[in-house]
């Protein structure tokens, strides 16, 4: 016999006895008696207690970690758990879940015991998991940046043919092949592994319908039986077995190229095989491929993530946006799109990987950590919660049959273990732990009254909780002065200038968004000072009262005509003043020597008039192409005079305002009357054609040049002039389809380099620029085909200049 040291009963009733160096469990004097000891990892150390938690769980503290049992379930946690030594004396479970040990000071396990970590410190080739897969063998598998590693018994043993590459898919066949797919790193080929059933080793795979080594994103088996291949540069590509080996093909999508982007492939219940591109969602059903995009409710083309959710439905996340869209394929064809946009806390983080687990609850791994939406609630997980770090790895998304889930992160890989999932995180109880009054002196009464001297009171507040001290978030207020709910960041909060009366400070608090704690309440009264006592603030208000009435009295006929005085001689101002302004508002914004417009008034009239040309294009581009309106457009013409220097040298300043005043009445006659003229300064004309059509423009730059052209510049005493002008134009907004994308300024500047592209190339002339969306620029390009401006991208350039006459910017 030996020392007995602790004894507990679990919640199936057996009876745990703990001695220096033994564990037993007895489950009635009819059962045999059941010896753990040698579950035990060493010796137990010779003053610790056995632990008996609430949900049944019984720990026991040992020299190698804390070992725990739960029915025929047992584990230790140890130095690999993040204790910062092997032994410990003595265990707690708090009321949140977490746990507490007992050993060189006291430690708390992350996570609740539901989350565990895994990274090199286990084995694991590199901290950065982009793939997780178990195989039919039960056996785990990660891809991370240093080479697949394989879980063992002992921990992650590494594939040696996969060490010092990066690895992002699995894949595993009907008949069990399992695939893996990575980066080619310094291979002359795309990076494919292969175990075929039965086999104990892999071999590496060609993809021989890809041009040059491209990273492989995603894997899937296809409702045809061929493998899909999802690669970062190269596109699309089929792989099907012929006899011993493979053959690859490449597949283009709908409205693809070869080297479209693939992110993710999956399949959904129903057997259909999901692609999400750079441009936008596919589906191939087994015969046929469709291509989603923005027509079918889809928010944007870019799509990160796809999740299948019920048969012939997927969520999809984006590359540039938050939030998620669930569509969905009717038995008829039709495309139905879902936009969840709610709870906030669940979509408003960029998603990089999502699932859904064994009971269907949708998991999202984010660039701040991961979240579960279950019952309309959203849970975030983060580093406090055990988690390896907060920043998800794309793609990296695993639901086990039994209802874990793994995550791979930028830090190594995340365990969410079902069976120690806990309830909501309970919130932190919160407490009034003092009250002072204006001369820092502590009120102890349950109901203190305070001197009106003392008013100004200070609560102090304490949320007392140990899950999340980051996210905790307080309210509080003070009923008789304020009624709603405010938020505050700090421990106290302080009120000054009271009023007499009664006061109830309350103050409540929680986790992030979840539910608040009871609220926590304490009592003040505000005595009143003698000057607003009842008594005298009535004496107060009968004697006021009867001075108001007398002086009420005594200068109503006054004011009265008074009144009748300033109303006539304000209105006179009033009147004079508003004819004045007027005056002024319209004479600054006129050019006095030409009669036209200037900035200031380009400055006032500008914004209202692209916020609403925005809106046209915005509604017309949701249209159909059949259905779209013309003549929407903004065109900008930025005209300047060809050689006005030698006007002023030859003829003097005087000869050149004549001019300029003869070009203003030129522009009038050659626009249109909602056309604005701006003299943009010296020489230079700017013209806002509003309402037009960028396709049609050049009819009007032809029409402005060759007035110019024909006008005689009449300087008198017999003089005439013949003057030609160069011209640049382009439309707002540059791009239709992102008006958003360039402003104002970028559509003067890109019309003022065209101008000035007329001049350098021989004046006389007109050159414009219309931007196109993702079209490849011939590498020599001519008048009238496309260029790429810098800081514009692809443009349709056009002038007047002969066929093959060279632009020079």
């Amino acid at each position: 016999m030996e020392p007995v040291q602790a004894v507990v009963q679990d919640g199936r009733g057996r009876i745990w006895i703990r001695g220096r160096q033994t564990l037993l469990a007895l489950a009635g004097f009819e059962a045999p008696v059941e010896d753990l000891s040698a579950s035990l990892p060493g010796a137990a150390v010779q003053k610790g207690e056995l632990y008996l938690d609430r949900t049944g769980r019984v720990w026991a503290p040992t020299n190698h970690g804390i070992a725990w049992f739960d029915g025929p379930r047992r584990g230790l946690i140890d130095t690999s758990r993040g204790l910062t030594n092997e032994w410990a004396t003595t265990v707690m479970v708090d009321r949140e879940g977490s746990l507490w040990v007992g050993s060189e000071g006291v430690q708390r396990l992350q996570g609740r015991l539901a989350w565990t970590s895994f990274t090199r410190r286990q084995g694991l080739p590199s901290d950065t998991v982009w793939a997780v897969l178990r195989d039919r063998n039960g056996t785990l598998w990660a891809a991370t940046n240093s080479g697949v590693a394989q879980a063992k018994q002992g921990g992650w043993v590494t594939l040696p043919m996969s060490r010092d590459r990066s690895f992002y898919a699995f894949a595993q066949s009907p008949s069990g092949d399992l695939w893996i797919g990575g980066n080619s790193g310094h291979a002359g080929t795309n990076t494919l592994l292969v175990r075929t059933h039965g086999a104990s080793n892999f071999r590496a795979v060609s993809l021989g319908s890809a041009v040059g080594p491209s990273t492989v994103n995603s894997l899937a088996f296809g409702p045809d039986g061929a493998l899909y291949v999802a690669t970062l540069a190269h596109g699309l590509h089929r792989l099907i077995a012929k006899g011993a080996d493979y053959t690859s093909g490449a597949v283009v999508l709908p409205g693809g190229d070869a080297k479209e982007q693939i992110n993710q492939l999956a399949i959904d219940r129903a057997g259909h095989l999901w692609v999400s591109s750079k441009r936008g969602l596919a589906v191939f059903d087994g015969h046929h491929w469709h291509r989603l995009d923005a027509s079918d409710g889809l928010r944007e083309q870019e799509i990160e993530t796809i999740t299948p959710a019920d048969s012939n439905s997927v969520w999809v996340s984006y590359w540039n946006l938050t939030g998620l869209t669930l569509v969905r394929i009717t038995d008829s064809g039709a495309v139905i799109s879902t936009q969840l946009t709610r709870p906030e806390a669940l979509v408003a983080d960029t998603i990089y990987s999502a699932g859904l687990d064994r009971k269907g609850v949708l998991w999202l791994g984010t660039a701040m950590g991961i979240k579960r939406f279950r019952n309309g609630v959203s849970e975030r997980f983060g580093q406090s919660d055990g988690l390896p770090g907060e920043d998800a790895a794309a793609n990296g998304f695993w639901g086990d049959a039994d209802g874990d889930v793994w995550f791979g992160m930028a830090n190594g890989l995340a365990h969410f273990s079902a069976r120690n999932d806990v309830a909501l995180a309970p919130p932190p109880t919160t407490v009034i732990t003092g009250l002072q009054d204006g001369h820092s002196r502590l009120l102890s009464a349950t109901i203190p009254s305070v001197p009106w001297k003392d008013r100004a009171l200070t609560f102090h507040v304490a949320a007392l909780g140990f899950l999340y001290p980051g996210r905790v978030q307080r309210q509080v207020r003070l009923l008789g002065l304020e009624d709603a709910w405010r938020d505050t960041n700090v421990s106290e909060s302080r009120f000054t200038g009271l009023l007499p009366g009664s006061y109830r400070f309350q103050a409540r608090s929680r986790y992030s968004d979840g539910v608040f704690s009871a609220v926590a309440s304490r009592a003040v009264v505000i005595l009143p000072p003698w000057w607003l006592t009842w008594w005298f603030l009535t004496l107060a208000a009968m004697a006021c009262g009867l001075l108001a009435v007398l002086a009420v009295r005594s200068r109503h006929a006054h004011l009265h005509r008074k009144n009748l005085q300033l109303e006539a001689l304000v209105a006179d101002r009033t009147r004079d003043l508003l004819i004045a302004n007027a005056a002024i508002e319209e004479s600054s914004m006129i050019d006095p020597l030409t009669g036209l417009k200037n900035r200031r008034y380009l400055d006032a009239f500008m914004p209202e008039e692209l916020a609403r040309c925005i809106r046209e294009i915005r509604s017309n581009m949701s249209r159909k192409p059949a259905e779209r309106h013309r003549n929407i457009d903004l065109c900008v013409f930025m005209v300047d005079l060809d050689h006005f220097k030698s006007v002023n040298d030859d003829h003097g300043h005087a000869a050149g305002d004549i001019v300029l005043q003869q070009v203003g009445v030129v522009l009038r006659k050659a626009c249109r009357e909602s056309d604005m003229l701006v003299r943009w300064g010296g020489e230079e004309f700017l013209i806002l054609a509003r309402n037009s059509d960028r396709c049609q423009v050049q009819a009007l730059a032809s029409q402005v040049c060759e007035a110019i052209r024909q006008h005689p510049f009449d300087l008198g005493n017999g003089v005439v002039l013949r003057k030609s002008c160069s011209l640049g134009f382009a439309a707002f907004p540059l791009l239709p389809s992102k008006p958003d994308r360039f402003g104002w300024d970028q559509t003067l500047k890109l019309a003022d380099r065209c101008m000035y592209a007329a001049k350098r190339s021989g004046r006389n002339a007109w050159v414009g620029c219309l931007l196109q969306d993702n079209v490849p620029v011939p590498a020599d390009p001519t008048p009238g085909m496309l260029h790429e401006i810098d800081g514009y991208g692809p443009c349709r350039v056009v002038s007047s200049f002969p066929e093959g006459h060279a632009l020079h910017w």
